[in-house]
């Protein structure tokens, strides 16, 4: 258990519930607030070596009594990590769905969809304890960059993901804790080129750009980059090109159309990400778009400062 300075008396009520399971191990907080994504990042430097798997527990979800079994079945010989389905449940325990996948498909072997959509949910993974030696230390935290797609992006890079499609554990929604991509264009390929012109003739269309570029465009480079960095001798051809592409997502042509070609693709079909190429395309389209106000003359509208810069 790793305390991230909680209030004094949650940390003693902490105290007296492992007080007598030897099972339990706490880290005190450290000298500073550390936030979710650096705190997993220390909670997971103390997972001895002797450990075979790990598994996360951080939330208020309840675990079925099968989870842990059922996830370490699903390993083979290249099996990464595994992760199982969930139900969505309201704070009064009240079914919601019966499975998570309600707006987009469900992946785990796509890994440039992967990196552009997290489908890996921290609740409900298991990976080898081996695979710390390539997750950690966690890249910087570029927009709303989660631990739990960086275990899983880098487990599919090295090697290969298992999926209990069944749910597994009850994920509780609360109103502050939806996350994703949410308005990106439905429909046909020229209602989404629409959408993503339409963009930057407005002030509002700009600094909705703007920001998607901070924070989706940069952190799909970071991470891609990173996975290339550490995995590169267990890359299969298919992954490394994917990688590579996204790593050069700012300044490669050729990655445009890939993109592009990739929301023409699933348009039609209950997508693996939701559209959210089309969004990463409006991110570049404003950055060469301010590039180019730039070199005739006119102010640029500089990227926001990101933790990733000042690393």
């Amino acid at each position: 258990i790793s305390d991230d300075s909680s209030p004094k008396e949650a940390l003693a009520e902490v105290k007296q519930i492992i007080s007598q399971d030897e099972r339990f191990h706490l880290l005190p907080a450290a000298k500073e607030r550390l936030g979710f994504y650096h705190n997993f990042e220390r909670c997971l430097s103390f997972v001895p070596e002797t450990a075979e798997y790990v598994a996360l527990a951080d939330q208020d979800d309840y675990w079925y009594s099968e989870k842990l079994q059922m996830l370490l079945a699903q390993f083979g010989k290249r099996t990464e990590l595994t992760f199982s389905d969930m139900r969505l449940v309201d704070v009064q325990g009240q079914v919601l769905s019966e499975t998570y996948w309600t707006m987009r498909q469900n992946n785990a072997t796509d890994l440039a969809a992967l990196l552009i959509a997290n489908t890996v949910p921290g609740a409900g993974l298991m990976f080898r304890r081996g695979l710390l030696d390539y997750v950690l230390p966690f890249p910087p935290q570029i927009g709303d960059l989660y631990h739990d797609h960086c275990i899983g992006s880098v487990a599919l890079a090295k090697g290969d993901l298992g999926c209990i499609t069944r749910p597994l554990y009850d994920y509780t929604r609360h109103g502050a804790n939806i996350s994703g991509y949410h308005t990106q264009p439905k429909g046909a390929w020229l209602r989404r080129v629409h959408w993503t012109l339409k963009h930057l003739t407005s002030e509002q269309g700009r600094q909705r750009a703007q920001f998607i570029y901070n924070q989706f465009v940069l952190r799909a480079e970071a991470m891609a980059t990173v996975a290339i960095l550490r995995c590169a001798p267990n890359l299969t051809q298919h992954k490394k090109n994917a990688l590579r592409r996204l790593a050069n997502l700012d300044s490669s042509p050729i990655t445009w159309v890939w993109l592009f070609w990739r929301g023409v693709k699933d348009w039609r079909r209950f997508s693996l990400t939701d559209g959210a190429e089309y969004e990463l395309l409006l991110g570049v389209v404003w950055k060469r778009f301010s590039d180019l106000r730039a070199r005739f003359g006119r102010q640029s509208i500089k990227p926001s400062p990101t933790q990733f810069d000042a690393e």
